[in-house]
């Protein structure tokens, strides 16, 4: 079980160009404090192994399924560069859930033009 969020909007509503990147660092750091973690390829004495790292800022975006607070996978959720968006699938009801939430929530202030 689990829920699904998010953020609907006026047709055309977007975050102004001079805010984009002020929210793009602010996004990344909202989803670091909630324990959002992403998966990380390395090589290790020779074999590949799949690490979890914090959730970090691409040239695509983010991406992540695991909350370290919560110990639980949940649906991908993230951010996308292109549309300076964050979207997400079943985020669940615990930790995850409050993360996606909140960055919906900023995301929203910034389209209304409210933050400064």
């Amino acid at each position: 079980m689990g829920t699904f969020a998010s953020l609907l909007q006026k047709t055309g509503a977007e975050i102004r160009e001079v805010q984009k990147e002020e929210f793009r660092k602010r996004i990344e750091k909202l989803f670091q404090a909630g324990g959002m973690m992403e998966l990380e390829n390395v090589q290790l004495y020779g074999k590949k192994v799949v690490t979890m790292k914090k959730a970090t800022m691409h040239d695509y975006g983010m991406d992540f399924y695991y909350n370290y607070f919560e110990d639980a996978c949940w649906e991908n959720a993230g951010f996308c560069s292109k549309s300076v968006s964050v979207w997400s699938e079943k985020i669940g009801w615990r930790e995850f859930h409050q993360v996606v939430v909140a960055a919906y929530t900023l995301e929203s202030l910034y389209i209304d033009g409210r933050q400064r």
